[in-house]
């Protein structure tokens, strides 16, 4: 009997073991989604692995509404799936199967639009004065902008700064108001000494304001 018990307790600590060491090879969750304005969505995993998502393979899966760039960021997510505010989701072996693999530097380019607005009229233009913010993530710049009047009559211009510049630079946070994007002066300003954590919560705050286009 004594020998039964031993043979039994052996057998299941073989069995937890075995489980735990299958479960240990898969624990890659999700850490982080962000949107870029290329139509991709790029998730990085908790094993310091990043996906990318060219959301056009996915319309025809019934994920059509990406198309829409104000849709694509409607979402928020957990470490297991993203959930769009239309109630579609898509789960991590599901992510898995549409994105490839991309390295840190080939993500360094990739931009996310914070806010624009259209000023117009003012003294420039009558009915084009655009202002923008747009976010490098992968590289902690914010770039700020102007156009002008638009088409071969461009005017105006843009400068990409780090977050200590741009605390630096004058004029940001009027040009942050005109962009449509006041919102975001207070996370600046209050998370300047944890860069991860600022540009996390400019794209919590981005997915957030996106809206589905109304039927």
């Amino acid at each position: 009997m004594i020998k039964k018990i031993l043979y039994f307790s052996l057998l299941l600590l073989i069995i937890g073991c075995t489980t735990k060491s299958k479960k240990s090879e898969t624990t890659d969750m999700i850490k982080k989604v962000i949107p870029t304005d290329q139509w991709e969505l790029i998730i990085e995993l908790t094993n310091s692995q990043y996906l990318i998502i060219k959301t056009e393979s996915m319309y025809d899966k019934g994920y059509d509404f990406l198309a829409y760039p104000n849709q694509l960021k409607a979402y928020t997510y957990d470490d297991q799936q993203i959930t769009w505010k239309n109630k579609k989701d898509i789960s991590l072996d599901e992510i898995k199967s549409f994105s490839d693999t991309i390295s840190l530097d080939n993500l360094k380019n990739k931009n996310l639009r914070i806010s624009y607005k259209n000023q117009a009229p003012t003294k420039e233009h009558k009915t084009h004065h655009w202002y923008g913010v747009y976010l490098y993530p992968f590289k902690n710049q914010i770039n700020i902008g102007e156009s002008i009047a638009g088409g071969h009559g461009e005017r105006g211009g843009s400068v990409t700064l780090s977050i200590l510049e741009l605390l630096d630079y004058e004029g940001w946070e009027n040009h942050f108001r005109l962009s449509g994007c006041e919102w975001a002066i207070e996370i600046i300003k209050s998370n300047k000494d944890d860069e991860e954590k600022l540009i996390d919560e400019l794209i919590k705050g981005v997915c957030q304001r996106s809206k589905f286009n109304k039927k």
